[in-house]
């Protein structure tokens, strides 16, 4: 079998790098960046543009770039990820960017006149529905600002949980801190971890990211550590906690996020 060099590769696809716009809490500027769409069809660039998240999508630069409304009244939605693509117009083959919930491009409410596009990045949301504070650099994605995700005690001792609600996109490369506190001497042995959603269910201290040994009045079990690990398609990741002597109540585990990197930021997620 021969591999026909005609076939086109993620090589190829380069640039739209991601900076803050002067409305932050809206506007990104992307730099200019060349990709082949989706199907591989067309090979295609996009000259270096800013788009604005509070708007429905309009072509070109200083104009709207969200596909649809989530709501009525509502351009984006509230702690969610935003999913960037580049686009090709059918009549001209010229570039533009659009962003979307779906982090796929059959999912894009697709402008008119642009039939060809390709997932390029992705950001999230606050509560407040404007975008996270951010610094790219070559695809990866760190918060200005760390996003808490846990900060509870664990149901059950030494049993990793699900954790549904993760700030950044789906099969994606996260990290961040995770920290456990008890804030009873009774507490003898401390461990916490952060893993892969495929660990769900297993043992904490089979992959505690932190441990700390016996506490006394003076020095309690209070420390954290830092996770890289890679979110599922629902964007879950498993954490838990381990302690032996106290009770759950006495036992707080903390998990903040600090940032992320597609796995492979030119494919559908």
């Amino acid at each position: 079998t021969f591999r026909d060099d005609r076939t086109p590769i993620n090589r190829n696809n380069r640039g739209f790098s991601l900076t803050m716009g002067t409305d932050a809490d809206h506007d990104v500027n992307f730099g200019a960046g060349a990709c082949w769409d989706s199907t591989n069809a067309f090979f295609f660039s996009v000259a270096a543009m800013t788009k604005q998240f509070d708007a429905i999508w309009a072509a070109g630069s200083a104009a709207g770039g969200m596909d649809v409304s989530v709501s009525a009244g509502f351009i984006m939605a509230v702690s969610d990820v935003v999913h960037l693509y580049a686009i090709r117009k059918d009549s001209d083959a010229t570039g533009d960017i659009v962003a979307s919930l779906s982090s796929n491009w059959a999912g894009v409410t697709q402008p008119s006149g642009y039939t060809y596009g390709r997932h390029i990045g992705a950001l999230s949301t606050n509560a407040s529905r404007n975008l996270r504070t951010f610094v790219e650099t070559g695809g990866e994605v760190n918060y200005g600002v760390y996003v808490n995700e846990v900060n509870t005690a664990p149901a059950t001792s030494d049993v990793l949980q699900l954790l549904t609600t993760v700030s950044i996109p789906p099969n994606a490369r996260a990290w961040g801190s995770v920290r456990c506190a008890p804030d009873d001497v009774a507490v003898q042995v401390a461990a916490c971890a952060v893993t892969h959603t495929r660990k769900n269910g297993a043992s904490v201290y089979q992959h505690a990211n932190f441990y700390h040994g016996t506490t006394t009045a003076a020095h309690f079990a209070v420390g954290g550590a830092m996770f890289n690990v890679v979110t599922d398609s629902t964007q879950r990741v498993s954490w838990g906690g381990y302690w032996t002597g106290g009770s759950p109540s006495n036992f707080v585990v903390t998990v903040n996020v600090l940032g992320f990197a597609l796995v492979d930021r030119f494919a559908e997620v």
